[in-house]
């Protein structure tokens, strides 16, 4: 229960008798991790207390996530230039893969809000070397699929999208990562190749948001 353990690590966290136990850095992390997942994410208290971990105990195991954190807080609040450069800061000092990879993703991503696209496609290739089987990896490939097609390099992208399908089975985004790859294939006029994919949105995913779209983008891409 999310909002028992909020209260519980509140406790420890305000309760001056346990200021040096050696569970308080623990309480700490799990404080600010209940402001960021809750149902409304507390976003100022969670990047104080992610904040507050780092002051006072950075070598703890949890403080490189905490870093991490403290960039997604500022992603999240569009503060992207600030979540640039405090990510851009902390990722060589990353040695855990996954971390390395949410940290590029959240640089590519606010990369591509500013509209900066070499940038963007440079941070989520990272993404995807730090660890190419992370479980949001698939989110990392949609992401990079539309930087490499703002970047006018629609070849690149389809290749990412191609990967994206077998690499990730059950991905909840494979409807939508079908219904690109068809986009994106009937904007370069390959016509046979983009109703296949458009056809797969429907076959596989018939209740999908996507598959009235993939029906029509089949129907229209037959007409032209």
């Amino acid at each position: 229960d999310l909002r028992v353990a909020q209260q519980q690590s509140d406790l420890f966290v305000n309760n001056a008798a346990f200021k040096l136990h050696p569970l308080l850095p623990d309480a700490i992390f799990v404080a600010a991790e209940c402001r960021l997942v809750g149902a409304t994410p507390d976003l100022p208290m969670a990047d104080a207390l992610y904040h507050r971990m780092i002051a006072e105990f950075p070598e703890h195991p949890q403080s490189p996530r905490s870093r991490v954190r403290i960039g997604f807080c500022l992603f999240s609040r569009e503060q992207f230039d600030p979540a640039i450069a405090s990510l851009t800061a902390v990722v060589p000092g990353l040695k855990v893969p996954e971390l390395a990879a949410e940290a590029q993703f959240l640089i590519g991503l606010s990369q591509t809000a500013m509209k900066r696209r070499p940038e963007a496609v440079a941070a989520l290739q990272a993404a995807r070397q730090a660890k190419a089987d992370w479980e949001r990896g698939d989110e990392v490939l949609l992401a990079l699929a539309a930087a490499l097609v703002d970047s006018d390099q629609p070849d690149a992208a389809i290749a990412e999208l191609n990967q994206l399908i077998p690499q990730f089975p059950k991905s909840e985004y494979g409807d939508r990562a079908w219904f690109r790859l068809g986009e994106i294939q009937a904007d370069q006029k390959k016509f046979d190749a983009a109703v296949a994919a458009f056809q797969q949105v429907v076959a596989r995913y018939p209740a999908s948001e996507f598959a009235p779209l993939a029906l029509y983008g089949a129907g229209s891409t037959l007409f032209d």
